[in-house]
């Protein structure tokens, strides 16, 4: 699993096209907490940030961050989630945002 640049181990993944995401949620019956960070690509542009932007970590065993309300603009390409949990299943849901791109 892959630490850096965030310090902590964690699951990358990453998107073959960006894509507007209104939310991510993630769950499961051990799951303590979690945090996300993504990164983006300007759809005008088509430059990437390549800085991770961090829209927290929660606690819980049903979790959901709000894309559409973050600070950056733009397509996400990236996720990176790290999870506090047992070994009993999670569920992760990337819900698609509207956009120009979107039908």
């Amino acid at each position: 699993m892959p630490e850096l640049p965030l310090d902590r181990k964690h699951v990358l993944l990453s998107l073959e096209n960006p894509v507007p995401i209104r939310a991510v949620r993630l769950k499961g019956a051990t799951l303590a907490a979690a945090g996300l960070w993504v990164t983006r690509v300007d759809p005008a542009t088509g430059s990437e940030d390549r800085r991770p932007e961090s829209l927290g970590v929660q606690e819980g065993a049903g979790l959901e961050w709000d894309l559409e309300t973050a600070r950056s603009p733009g397509q996400v390409n990236t996720l990176r989630i790290w999870a506090e949990a047992g070994d009993a299943p999670l569920t992760l849901e990337i819900l698609q945002g509207g956009g120009p791109e979107s039908p």
